[in-house]
């Protein structure tokens, strides 16, 4: 009872934080895994001895490799979305891979490996095949939940007894594992819809910028995209006039980014054309001068202010 106690915990945790927490997304061959300390990703590949340490939310775009002697442990969120493998000598060292009570580890690829150990205190989801084995000691552990989508996952020797599968997976944690499906594959990018606006009379009429989705939202525009919109990287890019008057017209460009990282762009048209003639107002004094034609009238005014 505590134990299932402890899940229903994990699952809320889940669904009620994970999206909040600081996504890390690195590809293989690109960049440093610097947060909490620095792996160069490279090709996936740990130098011998290395161990590194998941917190937060991270997804490693690519297959990950903890041959020979590494060290692994996942105490949130790590997505995988090629293959994991654990090769190692029959002679140590092992690699070891922990996920602990916390832990979320979701492998969309194959998990495959040999005289390594893997210790599941939290939740495993593998969703390609799985081989593993050793020569005597049981290559996995599980005292959480290990879900394989795998229906003969080849575990040798002492397969664990409390293996699940796909159909197993509680709503709350299957619905972030089609989130995570959704991210890992999405190359589309949002859709920002933007209000129409005007045309004014005046520049000084021109409204200013919406500072938040919220604002955006509350004027009637939208956003919508396949995966989940990040509605907090909602921005304001820039104005640019085309320098003309009567009428000038800007260009207000807004963008917004899905949960995957891919950017929508979208313009605003803003048209200023003054079209409300001036008006004058009071009364001009009249004046009697000497002389039969106009020429003898006094020279007209030029300026309001002469008025």
């Amino acid at each position: 009872m505590r134990k299932t106690t402890g899940i229903l915990i994990f699952l809320l945790f889940i669904g009620n934080s994970l999206y909040s927490q600081l996504h890390q997304s690195y590809d293989n061959n690109t960049g440093d895994w610097s947060d909490p300390g620095t792996w160069e990703v490279g090709t996936g590949i740990l130098v011998p001895g290395d161990q590194i340490d998941i917190y937060g939310y991270v997804t490693l775009n690519g297959d990950l490799n903890l041959d020979d002697g590494k060290y692994m442990d996942v105490y949130d969120t790590l997505v995988v979305t090629g293959n994991l493998t654990m090769f190692c000598n029959i002679l140590p060292p092992w690699s070891i891979l922990t996920i602990h009570e916390d832990g979320l580890l979701i492998i969309l690829g194959d998990m495959t490996g040999t005289h390594s150990f893997t210790y599941v205190d939290g939740v495993l989801i593998v969703m390609g095949e799985v081989d593993l084995d050793n020569l005597i000691l049981p290559p996995i552990g599980v005292g959480g939940h290990a879900y394989f989508f795998d229906d003969d996952p080849e575990i040798d020797p002492f397969p664990p007894p409390n293996i699940e599968d796909e159909d197993d997976i509680p709503p709350g944690l299957d619905d972030f594992l089609d989130d995570v499906q959704c991210i890992s594959t999405d190359t589309e990018d949002p859709v920002l819809n933007l209000p129409s606006i005007g045309p004014f009379q005046c520049v000084s009429d021109v409204p200013a910028t919406y500072s938040d989705y919220a604002s955006l939202v509350s004027a009637g525009g939208s956003a919508t995209d396949n995966c989940g919109i990040d509605e907090s990287s909602f921005s304001h890019i820039s104005d640019v006039s085309d320098g003309n008057t009567c009428p000038e017209v800007i260009t207000r460009t807004y963008s917004i980014d899905d949960i995957a990282g891919n950017t929508g762009n979208a313009n605003q048209i803003i048209t200023i054309d003054d079209s409300t003639p001036p008006t004058i107002g009071g009364a001009i004094a009249p004046s009697t001068v000497e002389g039969c034609t106009a020429a003898d009238a006094p020279a007209a005014v030029t300026t309001v202010a002469a008025l």
